[in-house]
């Protein structure tokens, strides 16, 4: 469209594509360094060979953040997922809300969270990056995830409507250290601009 030590992936989407261990170059997506990392498929993209032999990869569709361990500090990204995640309905996939947004703060609103009725946590917009793991607060089937905006005394820093907090409603998974976006599910968009309190409940179906 995520914690545990260093470069993290955001992924959609798929299509392998290898790059030989032989070759000393390095590999980029998006302009972003991210040699030594394998098990990952892209799908829609672009690829390029420098002079030096280097790949770049082109993708659009795809992120990568840098992430820190729990416990320490980062001014660029933070999370609140932990491994191994809690799973006490047994689900076969991981799911997970990301956030992201054009600049931390800029719509002024928190976001609560509720799952099956129940109040899970408040995400705001002054983070750069959060991601909350789900499937301990699923059950197997249907579930319903809401989402209840408000600016809690604060204020938007823009007013342009392209500046947005973005939560997203993901399956992926978290293993070696990388999380892995595989499919989004929903969206939930605030922009600096919006007024009020946006709110939208989305109902995924957890296996």
């Amino acid at each position: 469209m995520v914690k545990k030590i260093g470069l993290k992936l955001i992924l959609g989407v798929c299509v392998l594509f290898v790059v030989s261990t032989s070759m000393a170059a390095d590999v980029y997506l998006n302009g972003k360094k991210i040699t030594g990392y394998g098990d990952v498929d892209f799908g829609k993209v672009g690829v390029k060979l420098d002079k030096a032999g280097n790949v770049h990869i082109s993708a659009p569709d795809f992120k990568v953040q840098e992430m820190v361990p729990q416990g320490t500090q980062n001014t660029t990204s933070s999370t609140t997922a932990s491994s191994p995640a809690p799973n006490p309905a047994g689900l076969k996939k991981q799911y997970f809300i990301v956030t992201e947004e054009t600049s931390p703060a800029v719509t002024g609103y928190d976001v609560k969270l509720i799952i099956n009725n129940k109040f899970i946590k408040t995400i705001p917009d002054t983070i750069p990056q959060n991601v909350v793991e789900l499937n301990e607060f699923l059950k197997a089937g249907a579930n319903t995830i809401s989402f209840f905006a408000k600016r809690d005394g604060r204020t938007a820093k823009s007013t342009n409507p392209d500046d947005k907090f973005t939560l997203m409603i993901g399956v992926g998974n978290s293993e070696g250290g990388k999380l892995s976006i595989e499919e989004v599910l929903h969206e939930f968009t605030i922009k600096a601009t919006d007024s009020g309190e946006p709110a939208k409940s989305f109902t995924i179906v957890a296996r």
